[in-house]
């Protein structure tokens, strides 16, 4: 669906920032580019006042997806945190940062809202993520965060759009599929990675097994469980190389499910004549 302020242009931008983690959680979702785009978590959260876009996601619904019609902030400060979770917010962007200063969304934002989704995030013990135009108000109350600027294609025209994150870059990646600048990047380094994927599986297999364990001893055990599946499209069973003390066994490989045990609490999925999964709040969601 179309959605004003929806990332279906920069979601690939977006998704190549996110560090590994457990559980997404997204507020405002609107349209749901940059969550049906990314590589899924254990479990995804998203948040929106407007039930409309939440009925779209029923579409081809993901049942690791736990829909919730509530207000983005008062959901935020419901959540219990266990570790492992990424918030990304998407806003309506702040009125005076816009070209065009013509409300455009069923439920806009003031100052003193994104004043108090901000503070919230700011006291949110997870790795977070928040789109937005640049301007005083974001660049005062997240002025010790990293910001990421871009370019993206808007109804007005082209316009660079930032993103403020509350988590240093240590290279790692949730989703590695959309690194690159632009489109010529990614495409470069689509057909390089092609390449070299096609000159491991063709390789004797002696020879494939003693690069595998130089490259994999390079990196973490998780790191090198996921570069391999990212390969040969599994994880190494017990007779493949191992390096960097990677286990095959179920108990190593396996990992508890993260919870946020307070949204576990919503209904899976709005559907339609269900008053009780809306809120009545009136802050308003993308």
């Amino acid at each position: 669906m179309t959605y004003p302020g929806g990332k279906g242009s920069s979601f690939r931008n977006i998704i190549s920032m996110m560090p590994p983690h457990h559980v997404y959680i997204e507020t405002h979702v609107g349209s749901g580019a940059v969550l049906k785009n990314k590589k899924p978590a254990e479990y995804s959260i998203a948040i929106d006042i407007d039930p409309v876009p939440l009925y779209a996601l029923l579409c081809g619904h993901d049942p690791t997806v736990i829909r919730v019609n509530a207000d983005a902030v008062e959901t935020l400060r419901k959540l219990e945190w266990t570790g492992g979770e990424l918030v990304y917010a998407d806003p309506p962007y702040v009125l005076s940062a816009r070209k065009s200063q013509r409300p455009i969304y069923k439920h806009e934002y003031t100052d003193e809202q994104h004043q108090e989704l901000l503070s919230t995030l700011l006291d949110v013990p997870a790795l977070v993520m928040v789109s937005g135009y640049r301007c005083e108000l974001y660049d005062d109350m997240l002025s010790e965060w990293r910001r990421e600027d871009f370019s993206a294609s808007t109804r007005q025209g082209t316009a660079i759009e930032s993103v403020w994150c509350n988590f240093p870059d240590t290279g790692e990646r949730h989703d590695y599929r959309y690194i690159g600048d632009n489109y010529r990047a990614r495409e470069r380094i689509k057909r390089k990675e092609q390449r070299w994927v096609k000159r491991l599986t063709e390789m004797p297999d002696i020879e494939r097994e003693r690069l595998l364990r130089n490259l994999l001893g390079t990196v973490s055990p998780e790191q090198a469980m996921t570069a391999y599946a990212d390969v040969f499209g599994d994880a190494p069973s017990s007779s493949a190389p191992t390096a960097g003390g990677i286990t095959t066994d179920d108990d190593a490989a396996a990992s508890p499910p993260m919870t946020v045990r307070a949204a576990k609490t919503q209904r899976a999925a709005p559907t339609a004549g269900d008053d009780d999964t809306r809120s009545s709040a009136s802050q308003s969601n993308t």
